[in-house]
């Protein structure tokens, strides 16, 4: 394929500026269009197709884009095996095949939508949606379905796909294969929004998710003991102040090191307050500055030292064995054991959800607070002792 850009020279706009078009040619066929862009004669550079002078930065990145943009579409008609024409390639470049592109096509837009929509989103969201496109790939290649339209993908095929990643994924959990699921589902109902085809059962397909019943946590005197820990070691101790830190703010990993002590905390009625946008979930929890995570900052003279993601919980392991945990030690740990302290120092569940930042309070309760017997006993004895005081005095 070959792709050139020229300057059409006998299309003079008002201002006596002249229209960018574009020719693709393989082959002996060839067709082109207008790049939408129109620039003084004296601008352009025919030998390096490229625009000079004022706003030349802006209008060769939308040269580039093209480029880039028909080069993707090219490989996706090489992948099909299908027959294809430069027109094919211009068609679907300018949005005129769009009853044709195949699922993996329109997953791709649904992916670059919610970049548009949140030019923020997180480099894992990017992460995840890259490995389930692999998966979808593996999939209809093993099927042989590599053109297969959205409106193809039936239910029946879903549940082949299921069985697909438990068979040739490692490590494979329910919860993982139901996220791919989610996924043709979530491209069905974009589908559905754009008013292109789809498949009315696949976006009406059954997942469910595994909720873990054991919620994994430290508790009163595991804290106290990785308090008090002598671990011979700087780097440890450090570690370890980090992680208590995380079991009285509920902070996850990235909030952790991205806090600021001057632009993340207020104060309120005389006392201090950590107000802090939660990444993942784009809340703001408050919550008050406890006197233990009072100390660590201080300790650290409100500037808390950094760990890689991989050294923390590499680290985070070492301490556990150190105190002979039966569970692995995880910066997720923290977060649930600040969820099921709160909860059992008796905060409600509400304010416990509040206060990690969870937009669900049913995410609280399913997977971060675990009601210890103590919680349990200590409020039926009040509810005892109140009966029996009613019943006496009557």
């Amino acid at each position: 394929m070959s792709i050139l850009f020229w300057l059409r020279k006998n299309r003079k706009n008002k201002k006596g500026q002249s229209p960018v078009w574009c020719t693709i040619s393989i082959n002996q066929l060839k067709t082109e269009f207008s790049c939408k862009i129109s620039i003084p004669e004296k601008d352009w550079d025919q030998v390096k197709q490229s625009v000079e002078g004022k706003n030349s930065d802006y209008y060769n990145s939308q040269l580039e884009l093209i480029t880039y943009k028909l080069l993707q579409i090219k490989a996706k008609f090489d992948l099909s095996d299908k027959p294809y024409s430069p027109k094919d390639l211009k068609e679907t470049l300018l949005g005129k095949k769009d009853a044709n592109l195949t699922f993996l096509d329109q997953f791709d837009q649904f992916v670059e939508e919610k970049k548009t929509k949140n030019p923020d989103i997180r480099t894992d969201s990017i992460k995840k949606y890259t490995t389930l496109r692999k998966n979808y790939v593996n999939f209809l290649k093993y099927k042989g379905q590599l053109s297969l339209l959205p409106e193809e993908f039936s239910t029946q095929l879903m549940d082949s796909f299921e069985l697909f990643l438990f068979s040739n994924l490692k490590q494979c959990s329910k919860n993982h294969a139901t996220r791919h699921l989610e996924g043709i589902k979530a491209v069905q109902r974009y589908c559905l929004r754009a008013g292109k085809a789809y498949n009315p059962q696949a976006t009406e397909y059954v997942t469910k998710r595994v909720r873990n019943k054991k919620i994994v946590y430290l508790k009163r005197h595991e804290i106290e003991k990785l308090n008090c820990y002598n671990f011979g070691s700087d780097k440890l101790k450090c570690i370890a102040d980090l992680f208590l830190f995380q079991c009285w703010t509920g902070f996850a990993y990235v909030d952790l090191f991205r806090f600021n002590h001057s632009t993340d905390m207020e104060t309120i009625k005389g006392k201090q307050w950590i107000i802090k946008e939660r990444k993942k979930t784009d809340t703001f929890p408050q919550l008050p500055l406890f006197p233990m995570a009072e100390v660590i900052l201080i300790k650290y003279n409100y500037q808390l030292p950094y760990f890689s993601n991989k050294d923390y919980n590499l680290y985070l392991k070492v301490i556990g064995g150190c105190l002979n945990l039966k569970f692995n030690l995880t910066t997720h740990v923290a977060r649930k054991t600040a969820g099921t302290l709160w909860l059992n120092e008796g905060v409600s569940l509400d304010v416990v959800g509040k206060m990690l930042g969870h937009k669900k309070v049913q995410t609280t309760k399913d997977m971060y607070a675990f009601l210890e017997i103590d919680r349990v006993e200590r409020e039926t004895r009040i509810f005892f002792e109140t009966k029996i005081e009613a019943d006496i005095s009557n």
